[in-house]
């Protein structure tokens, strides 16, 4: 009885000394374009493309606001606060930049929405740029 015990505490030990070996898949070092679709659709953007960071999808608010209905001038940028807001249908929301809250305002009430990320800008070669929201946020 001893000896199968033996036996079988020798075998575990060497089973557990033995390295594992791990295959994990190639990360690509740049993400496959993103689509974005909207009932259906492909959305289209210009300049500005969808962007994955940090394990989150972004897009740039003006375009997709944009295709949700919104005029240009609905979207507005205050730079002293660095706050986007765009307003539709009697509907405003407010997001600041490095901020995970945004501020909905329907009704006449303004309640605090809590995203997964914050909006970032993502600045041009002109000085000019896009604020970024989570995609999770605009859907």
């Amino acid at each position: 009885m001893k000896q199968i015990l033996a036996a079988v505490l020798t075998l575990a030990l060497i089973v557990c000394c033995i390295p594992g070996v791990w295959a994990e898949a190639e990360q690509p070092t740049e993400p496959a374009e993103i689509t974005v679709t909207l009932n259906g659709a492909p959305l289209s953007f210009d300049t500005f493309r969808p962007e994955l960071k940090d394990g989150r999808v972004f897009l740039p608010l003006r375009q997709v606001f944009e295709a949700l209905g919104c005029d240009s001038g609905d979207i507005l940028w205050d730079s002293e606060t660095q706050t986007a807001t765009a307003t539709r249908w009697g509907v405003s929301v407010s997001l600041t930049l490095g901020s995970t809250s945004a501020l909905v305002t329907k009704n006449g009430k303004t309640m605090m929405e809590i995203m997964d990320a914050a909006p970032y800008i993502k600045k041009d070669a002109d000085g000019g740029g896009y604020v970024y929201v989570p995609l999770r946020f605009a859907s």
